[in-house]
C-alpha cells in the first residue's frame, strides 16, 4: 500500500484547467479597450460611456491578477473557500443518502459536531450503505478525521484521512489536511509526499492552490536545511 501511495505521489501533476472566468475576463478586457479606443476617436461621446469602460477595466485587472499571479492572501482565501465547499458537500452526502435525521444526530444546531458524532460516524462507516458507496464513505471518513483534528488527535485523524485517500488518491483537500496532520506529528517526509500528491487532483487545480501546495513543500525543505 505504501508503494502504491509513493507511485501516486510521483505521478506528474494533473494539468491545471484554464479558468473559464479568466477567459471571459480577458475577452471583456480586450473588448473594453477596443470600445475605449473607438470612443476616444469620436467626438461628442457621453462621459458615462468612458466611466463604464473604466469600471470594467478596474474590475477585470484584479480578477486577472488573482487568477494568474495569486498572492499569499489569495491562496489562503481560496483554500478557505474550498474547505467550506467540502464541508457542505459532506453534509449533503449524509443528508441525501442517510436522511436529514442523521444530520441532527451528527451536528448541533450551531453546525458543530456533537459529542456522540465519533461513535456514530464509526458505526455509519462500517455499515450499509457506506460500505458499498465510496462517495458516502469518503465523506464520513473526512468528517471523522475533522472531529479528531478538532479534539487535538492528529494520529487518529491521519488514520481516517489515509482511508479516505485510498478512495480518492489525489483529492486536494484530503491530501492537504493529511499533510498538515503529518507536520503536526513531526513527520515532514510524509507531509511533503502528500502535498505533492495533492497536486495530482484529477479535477484540476487553480494557480492559487498549486502555489499554496508548492509553498508548503518549500517551507518544510527550508526548515530542514
Amino acid at each position: 500500500m505504501q508503494k502504491k501511495r509513493q507511485d501516486d505521489a510521483d505521478r506528474k501533476p494533473a494539468t491545471t484547467r484554464f479558468p473559464l472566468l479568466a477567459v471571459a475576463v480577458v475577452g471583456g478586457l480586450f473588448a473594453a479597450l477596443g470600445v475605449s479606443y473607438w470612443l476616444l476617436g469620436h467626438e461628442g461621446v457621453h462621459p458615462l460611456w468612458l466611466i463604464g469602460v473604466a469600471a470594467i477595466i478596474s474590475i477585470a485587472l484584479p480578477v486577472l491578477r488573482a487568477n494568474f499571479f495569486p498572492s499569499a492572501k489569495d491562496c489562503t482565501s481560496e483554500y478557505t473557500f474550498h474547505e467550506k465547499c467540502l464541508k457542505e458537500q459532506i453534509r449533503r452526502q449524509i443528508a441525501e443518502k442517510l436522511g436529514a435525521a442523521e444530520i441532527g444526530r451528527l451536528y448541533s444546531r450551531a453546525g458543530t459536531f456533537r459529542d456522540s458524532a465519533i461513535d456514530r460516524c464509526r458505526e455509519l462507516i462500517h455499515a450499509d450503505p457506506a460500505r458499498n458507496d465510496p462517495e458516502l464513505r469518503f465523506a464520513l471518513l473526512l468528517a471523522l478525521a475533522r472531529i479528531y483534528e478538532h479534539s487535538g488527535e492528529p494520529g487518529k485523524s491521519i488514520q481516517h484521512l489515509t482511508e479516505a485517500i485510498d478512495i480518492e488518491p489525489h483529492h486536494f483537500i484530503a491530501n492537504f489536511r493529511l499533510a498538515m496532520n503529518y507536520e503536526w506529528m513531526g513527520d515532514n517526509p510524509s507531509a511533503v509526499l502528500h502535498y505533492r500528491q495533492a497536486l495530482g487532483d484529477p479535477d484540476g487545480l487553480s494557480r492559487a492552490m498549486e502555489k499554496l501546495a508548492v509553498a508548503q513543500m518549500e517551507r518544510i525543505r527550508k526548515g530542514e536545511s
